[in-house]
C-alpha cells in the first residue's frame, strides 16, 4: 500500500505539478525536514514549493520503494538557473503518511570532466 500512495504522491506533485495537493494528501502534518533550507512540517513545505514548483519542470528517472521508505531521483530544472539540479529525495513513512525527508541537490556543472551523463 505504501509503495502505491508513494507512487501516487510523485505523480500528483512531479507530472500534474499539484504539489498542494500531494503533501496535503500524503504528508503528515508534523513531518520531519532535513533540508538545511526548509523548516519541518507540512505547511513549510508547501509554502516553500509554492515559490519553485509552478516555475520548475521536473523530469522523474528511478524511483523505488523498500521497507518503509521511497527514493525518487530525478532532473529538476530550476528557476532562474541555467544548468539543471540532480536531485535525490529520500520519504519516510509511518502507515500510510510520509513523516520525514532527506535530499541531496548536485547543479550541473558548467564544464565537467567526465563525459557520462548526470541521469
Amino acid at each position: 500500500m505504501q509503495r502505491t500512495i508513494f507512487s501516487d504522491f510523485l505523480h500528483t506533485w512531479m507530472v500534474d505539478k499539484n504539489y498542494e495537493g500531494a503533501w496535503r494528501r500524503h504528508v503528515d502534518r508534523n513531518y520531519i525536514q532535513h533540508n538545511p533550507w526548509v523548516l519541518s512540517g507540512r505547511d513549510n513545505a508547501i509554502t516553500a514549493l509554492s515559490a519553485i514548483v509552478p516555475f520548475s519542470n521536473f523530469t522523474l528517472l528511478h524511483s523505488g520503494f523498500d521497507d518503509d521508505k521511497g527514493w525518487a531521483h530525478y532532473r529538476w530544472d530550476a528557476p532562474n538557473t541555467t544548468m539543471p539540479n540532480a536531485v535525490m529525495d529520500l520519504f519516510r513513512f509511518n502507515g500510510t503518511c510520509i513523516v520525514e525527508h532527506w535530499d541531496v541537490i548536485q547543479s550541473k556543472p558548467v564544464t565537467t570532466t567526465n563525459p557520462l551523463a548526470m541521469w
